[in-house]
């Protein structure tokens, strides 16, 4: 039988796998590149996993390339809003 979870927990789950799977291939001997393109398109929701792997303090072998139009995002743009929440993480 299945146990049913939250929304909230679900999505907690997620993040605790994926982040264990990116520095599980993440290593200081094999370094990993995201380069992800356009992310002013992107979903709350991705916003939010792209947002868990810049936040993990653990995985300094991973770098992520984000590009996106600026005349496309605005200070009020979810996009800004991530970004501006991980400079004052100052991670």
């Amino acid at each position: 039988d299945a146990i049913d979870v939250s929304s909230l927990e679900t999505g907690n789950r997620f993040n605790y796998v994926l982040r264990n799977f990116v520095r599980a291939i993440c290593r200081p001997c094999h370094p990993v590149v995201l380069f992800l393109d356009d992310i002013q398109w992107a979903d709350q929701a991705s916003l939010e996993v792209i947002r868990t792997l810049l936040m993990d303090k653990e995985n300094s072998s991973l770098l992520i390339i984000g590009s996106y139009r600026s005349d496309e995002v605005d200070a009020d743009h979810p996009v800004a809003t991530m970004l501006d929440s991980v400079q004052n993480e100052k991670v």
